[in-house]
């Protein structure tokens, strides 16, 4: 499967929105079991995928065990905050994708340093 930076977006945003210090989510493991509404729509399996990858970036946190059939995630880690507040606009996100396209890759890695700089790019043209 390939990485869709839509979804790892879309992920981080309904993790950010549906928890807080006492308040966890839940993402069930079986994909016909599946009830998860995203802003943007991808089949069950593609959203579990992308949460396993958040979880390898370090983007969010899980409780010490999982229950059986859901994971369970307590918040978004310090990495996925900031990642996240650097595409939340929509223009940056589209200024990030766009350069991202043009140099041909889609590491979340790269398109956080792309996005990174187009913010930059901004506050320097801001503070002229």
């Amino acid at each position: 499967m390939r990485l869709n930076p839509d979804c790892i977006r879309d992920i981080l945003f309904y993790i950010e929105e549906h928890t807080d210090y006492l308040c966890w989510v839940s993402f069930p493991r079986n994909p016909q079991n599946f009830n998860i509404k995203l802003e943007n729509d991808y089949p069950a399996n593609v959203i579990l995928y992308h949460l396993e990858l958040c979880k390898e970036y370090g983007y969010i946190e899980f409780p010490n065990s999982q229950p059986m059939g859901e994971i369970q995630i307590k918040r978004l880690s310090v990495s996925g905050h900031e990642f996240l507040e650097n595409i939340r606009n929509n223009n940056t996100w589209n200024k990030t994708k766009e350069i991202s396209q043009k140099l041909g890759t889609s590491s979340l890695n790269f398109i956080s340093q792309i996005a990174s700089n187009v913010i930059s790019d901004l506050i320097t043209r801001n503070l002229k």
